[in-house]
């Protein structure tokens, strides 16, 4: 028989460690290693535990024992790789799968649906018409309200895009989370205030004013949206709440209201907004 090159026995060497190696080739690396000095120098340190390795710390060793420290860190890693079979790293796939699927359904579906206000715990407390035409609403809660999502004027989409006069708006709230209402600076009410546009309109272009505001080009306008309703929606598109529809005899906003939205608006700089919706902090 030919004699086996010691590369081939140190390649061998990781089976026989793990005791995985068939009898005969165990068989051939002891044979070996009796007669062969270096490998049976490098199947002892195989043996002995890795040492510790402090970070920035300049090491005094030789080349050589640079070489061995490697080699035995090569034959820890195959040793691992061993170990790691493919079921155990399809398992692993499959977990961290289920967890990013379950913090995206979390995240994007099922705490809405939580933490959702029932249209049940809202009711319309108070429902004007501003000068404008805008319609302003207060809602009350039975509890704090910590989130509010609100729609853009919407249409259906074969209608989009061009003039439609039975546009309708879209509100719900939530309720604050747990880790939320932990939070110092949050400031929470039952009682939230909205105004909604009448009418919406794309603006193609706008320009600036003496004073530097931006203000729609009337003539680049290209197409209008009317607001003929507004609802309020609870946990599913059948818990729904009517809070105003066209043709709905409603009273004229007091002077007390009108000044509140233009105080706000005049507060938050929302002159080139064709739809504005906010919470207004009421101090009356």
């Amino acid at each position: 028989m030919n004699k086996i090159s010691c590369n081939v026995i140190r390649d061998l060497m990781i089976l026989y460690e793990d005791d995985v190696c068939s009898e005969e080739s165990r068989g051939v690396i002891e044979e070996h290693i009796e007669e062969c000095e270096e490998c049976r120098r490098i199947c002892r340190m195989a043996r002995q535990p890795l040492p510790e390795i402090s970070l920035g710390q300049e090491s005094s060793a030789k080349k050589e024992d640079g070489d061995e420290f490697w080699e035995i860190a090569r034959r820890a890693v195959r040793k691992f790789e061993r170990k790691v079979t493919l079921r155990q790293t399809m398992i692993f796939a499959i977990v961290l799968a289920v967890i990013l699927m379950g913090a995206s359904v979390w995240d994007g579906w099922l705490q809405y649906r939580i933490f959702v206000v029932p249209s049940e715990e809202v009711k319309v407390t108070e429902l004007y018409e501003l000068e404008n035409g805008d319609i302003f609403c207060t809602f009350t809660g039975k509890e704090l309200i910590g989130r509010v999502n609100t729609s853009e004027l919407k249409v259906p989409v074969e209608k989009g895009y061009r003039d439609y006069a039975q546009g309708w708006y879209e509100i719900s709230f939530q309720y604050p989370m747990p880790h939320e209402k932990d939070i110092e600076e949050a400031v929470y009410s039952n009682e939230v205030s909205m105004v909604f546009k009448r009418e919406e309109r794309e603006i193609g272009n706008w320009l600036e004013d003496e004073e530097g505001n931006m203000i729609p080009d009337e003539s680049s306008v290209r197409n209008t949206t009317t607001c003929a309703s507004i609802y309020y929606y609870g946990k599913n598109k059948e818990d729904k709440l009517l809070v105003w529809e066209e043709g709905q005899k409603i009273e004229s906003a007091p002077d007390t209201i009108e000044k509140l939205v233009r105080d706000d608006e005049e507060k938050n700089g929302v002159f080139c907004w064709e739809y504005t919706t906010r919470r207004i902090d009421k101090d009356r």
